[in-house]
């Protein structure tokens, strides 16, 4: 088994909260079913013996890292231009030079960069929705790959982002049925490949006592454009057959579900889930979303959150997730480090591309939408 001793360190350091969200901009919807009342917190996994290692520290460490990468297999990344692969996000985490911009006449990148430290740990979160629609609309020998969606997401790099994005701003997303069949069936098959390969990048840069590279991908909805996104990282090379993505389950509490199933906690297979641009969720991070409003039904939600989702990211390239200035009940001075790479604005109107499927054949169309305030 891989040894992975900063997730060991992180889990036995960091004290396990779960912060009390404000309320969602709706009502809770639908009731789900959850385990009974008198679950218990297993933690067995959070206390497993750590290997040792010759620079361990007693006191713990300082470790610094990157759980949140994108590389060719992702749908909306700018390696899709330059066509960076896994192998090159380890590459470039332990110090080695990769290609980037710009891009030549012949499409190839001719710029270089390297980091000026190397890390610690890595995870490559590629989007778990799109790996075989990806797949399946770029491989030549793809059953569907001189389909008119596929012909038309080849045509512009960022109208195929959209199309594929589109799936999932739904509450009850679908895979899309021009490319994945009626039952979806074809776009899971050919989701097995990419999997495999980033699996396979990640065990073979694992160092233990070294370098760490966690096998992961990003869980990725975007319901009513509200950011409903999380890292999904696994304890080691003991990992779901595929990933669970938001069509799969389209809600935390089932995610957790469909993980535990296809997580054999036999095989070693573990993970975590950390909340990914809540700042940009509206809201609909908040817990107990469409659970029954009883006390059982959420204590029984808190134990697995608490098991499955113990720590929350704080800040990224799209803004912070602890503040954010033009709330109404808020009186005092605006604070200006909430606004350090804030991405939105409440009252700011925006205007995004999203598909018009009342009309026949593949339609995009521009709507205005404006940030308010919950």
């Amino acid at each position: 088994e891989i040894a992975m001793l900063f997730k060991d360190k992180l889990l036995l350091t960091l004290v396990l909260t779960i912060s009390a969200a404000l309320s969602a901009c709706s009502e809770p919807e639908s009731p789900e079913n959850l385990p009974a009342s008198n679950a218990s917190l297993d933690l067995a996994g959070v206390t497993a013996e750590i290997t040792s290692c010759e620079n361990a520290d007693q006191n713990g460490m300082a470790l610094f890292g990157d759980v949140h990468i994108h590389t060719r297999y992702s749908f909306d990344a700018a390696a899709n231009s330059t066509g960076t692969t896994p192998e090159d996000a380890h590459r470039y985490a332990r110090g080695e030079e990769i290609p980037i911009f710009p891009i030549n006449e012949e499409g190839v990148a001719v710029g270089r960069t390297k980091i000026d430290r190397p890390l610690d740990f890595i995870a490559v979160t590629d989007h778990g929705e799109f790996l075989g629609e990806r797949r399946l609309c770029r491989s030549s020998e793809s059953p569907v790959y001189g389909s008119a969606f596929c012909k038309e997401y080849r045509s512009d790099e960022r109208l195929g982002m959209i199309m594929l994005s589109n799936s999932v701003v739904s509450e009850a997303p679908i895979r899309i049925p021009e490319i994945c069949g009626q039952d979806g069936s074809l776009c899971l098959d050919y989701a097995r490949s990419p999997w495999q390969d980033i699996q396979a990048t990640s065990n073979k840069a694992n160092t233990p006592c070294e370098f760490t590279s966690f096998i992961a991908y990003e869980y990725t909805g975007t319901p009513g454009v509200s950011n409903y996104h999380r890292n999904v990282i696994f304890r080691n090379e003991s990992v779901s057959d595929l990933p669970v993505s938001y069509i799969d389950a389209p809600i935390d509490s089932k995610l957790w579900a469909a993980l535990d199933a296809k997580c054999d906690s036999n095989q070693g297979c573990d993970y975590l889930t950390i909340p990914h641009n809540t700042n940009l969720s509206n809201g609909r991070m908040a817990p107990y979303m469409k659970l029954d409003d009883t006390p059982q039904a959420k204590r029984a939600y808190a134990i697995s959150r608490l098991k499955r989702e113990p720590i929350m990211e704080i800040f990224q390239h799209k803004g912070g997730s602890e503040c954010i200035n033009g709330l109404s009940t808020v009186f005092g001075a605006p604070d200006e480090l909430c606004e350090v790479e804030a991405v939105r604005h409440i009252g700011e109107s925006r205007s995004i591309l999203v598909r018009n499927y009342d009309a026949p054949g593949i339609v995009m169309q521009n709507v205005s939408i404006v940030t308010e305030e919950c």
